[in-house]
């Protein structure tokens, strides 16, 4: 029977913490900024601690996360202090804007996020102050800056790519850039490749890509470098492929993500998607939904609830990174 799993066992949430928030990006969708869900009450932010240490008890910290992402998650006033109490159970990775004041910044104790992805939006973030940012946190966490390449801001993206590389001295500092790209309704937003460019710009953004390998915490040798530069992105081994080990970016290049007809095992609880509701999905792609709810349900229901899960038959390409490493197995049965 053909499979794929992790080499390593982990446990990962991803909380998408609010609807809120205080940039007004034209590619970013309606549902990610309306306002509908702002945070959890102290009761649901109890509930959701509890959640969450259950969830990681299995496994050793290191291989835990919990992933949170927005609309603008410091918005929240208790923000940092649930960080606190839940880095006491999970690795902490954060999505931000980096639009909160330095004294914010400044305020968060070393150690609590272990990982920041600060994302710069061209149409709304100040280029001085989101390095400031930058340079107070390279100190007290893990570092990465996604770059939202859009193009009528083109100039601008590259003018504070290079601000980066000159002002923050960090080699170990991971800067990525992204393509954006919305349609006539300014609504509906994709990922958009090189066809999108024109041949300068082209040029110009592959010169930007091929500067990441400086930047990367990764880099070690010249022949690694080599490697890097040829798929851009190398990640460590992380999936046993009929028992041979395969890095993420082979694996989708190779396209091995098509588990259509697959069954997927997202009884596991390898991986859980909390949305802004509180409600609750054993993967990222959201392919079945619990009744049970992170903010308003006591443990023990979901407990009870996992306990009755059974895998599920996947019926889609998997190009999520998070969802590719649940276990999945051939489905002799399907057709």
């Amino acid at each position: 029977m053909r499979q794929v799993r992790p080499v390593f066992r982990f446990k990962k949430i991803v909380w998408w913490s609010t609807t809120t928030c205080d940039y007004d990006c034209v590619y970013c969708s309606p549902r990610d900024k309306d306002g509908k869900y702002r945070w959890p009450t102290a009761e649901q932010k109890s509930k959701l601690i509890d959640f969450i240490k259950h969830n990681s008890k299995e496994v050793n910290k290191n291989r835990t996360q919990l992933d949170i992402m927005g609309g603008e998650p410091t918005l929240w006033p208790d923000f940092m202090n649930f960080c606190e109490e839940a880095s006491k159970y999970t690795s902490v990775f954060l999505s931000s804007n980096a639009s909160r004041t330095e004294r914010y910044y400044k305020n968060i104790k070393p150690g609590v996020i272990d990982d920041l992805f600060l994302s710069f939006h061209p149409e709304k973030a100040d280029p001085e102050h989101f390095i400031k940012i930058a340079k107070i946190m390279q100190n007290k966490t893990t570092l990465r800056i996604l770059i939202l390449f859009f193009q009528p801001y083109f100039d601008k993206c590259l003018k504070f790519y290079n601000q980066v590389k000159e002002m923050i001295d960090n080699k170990e500092l991971d800067i990525r850039l992204t393509v954006q790209r919305v349609d006539v309704s300014g609504e509906d937003v994709r990922r958009a490749f090189l066809k999108d460019l024109n041949k300068e710009q082209e040029k110009i953004f592959l010169a930007l890509e091929d500067v990441r390998s400086k930047f990367s915490p990764s880099q070690r040798s010249k022949e690694y470098n080599k490697i890097k530069e040829k798929y851009h992105s190398l990640e460590s081994p992380a999936f046993l492929v009929d028992n041979q080990e395969v890095d993420g970016q082979h694996f989708r290049n190779s396209k091995l993500n098509n588990f259509i007809g697959w069954d997927c095992y997202v009884n596991e609880g390898n991986v859980i998607r909390v949305s802004a509701d509180g409600s609750v999905h054993p993967s990222v792609c959201g392919i079945t939904k619990l009744k049970y709810n992170a903010y308003n349900d006591d443990i023990t229901n979901f407990i009870d609830e996992f306990k009755t899960l059974s895998p599920v038959t996947c019926d889609r390409l998997c190009n999520c990174a998070t969802d590719i490493k649940l276990i999945k197995k051939v489905n002799s049965l399907a057709k």
